[in-house]
């Protein structure tokens, strides 16, 4: 009996101990985290971030790297985010992003029958970003009904009748925010109007892939 509880006496001290070591990594992991994300500048797959406020707004001013044939890096691109992208990371990518030089733009009659936020601004955002990259976009249309198209004199463009010239960008409504990568389309899935959460999350994901690096 007694030497039993001996044995319970050193099984209980050690799991004090275990659970204390635990406690001192939870910690410190916390901190490490917290100063991170309480920092104004920081550095996110590369690039390098700046926290702004700009009045009643918080922006982040995002410093691309781009680099020549090989790999040295030659100058910097300049771009703004509305969102820390670190807190974007659980936006699902499903696939490497590789686009092509000619990019069109496209998006279901429910994304643009829901009159979001920044259903137009993200788009705009995306495009910007992109043509800075050195990709050609076509004009910018949403719409992916043929017969709407036809009547405003619009270019039709979707994933079915994807010209192999192009890749396709896509919004449209999800029950989750993710990408999706269907071929050579690009479907960015909405839910809740997270238009811009979701389109910056696709140009991190655009530049990442570009550099090889996991995202």
């Amino acid at each position: 009996m007694k030497k039993r509880k001996i044995k319970e006496d050193k099984h209980e001290s050690q799991l004090k101990w275990v659970l204390a070591i635990l406690g001192i990594i939870i910690a410190i992991m916390a901190a490490i985290f917290l100063v991170e994300m309480g920092s104004s500048k920081f550095e996110y797959l590369g690039v390098k971030f700046e926290k702004i406020q700009q009045g009643s707004r918080i922006e982040y001013n995002a410093l691309f790297p781009l680099a020549d044939a090989s790999g040295k890096v030659t100058a910097y691109m300049p771009f703004t985010f509305s969102e820390d992208p670190r807190k974007l990371r659980n936006i699902k990518i499903n696939g490497t992003i590789k686009l092509k030089k000619n990019v069109a733009f496209s998006a279901t009659k429910e994304v643009i029958m829901e009159k979001c936020d920044d259903s137009i601004l993200a788009p705009s955002r995306l495009n910007s970003f992109l043509v800075s990259a050195g990709l050609n976009l076509k004009e910018y249309t949403v719409v992916v009904n043929e017969t709407e198209a036809v009547e405003r004199n619009l270019t039709y463009s979707d994933c079915g009748n994807l010209d192999e010239k192009y890749s396709v960008i896509l919004f449209e409504k999800g029950s989750n925010d993710k990408i999706i990568k269907d071929e050579n389309c690009y479907r960015l899935q909405i839910a809740n109007c997270n238009f811009m959460n979701v389109t910056e999350r696709f140009m991190m994901g655009v530049y990442a892939s570009n550099r090889g690096i996991d995202i």
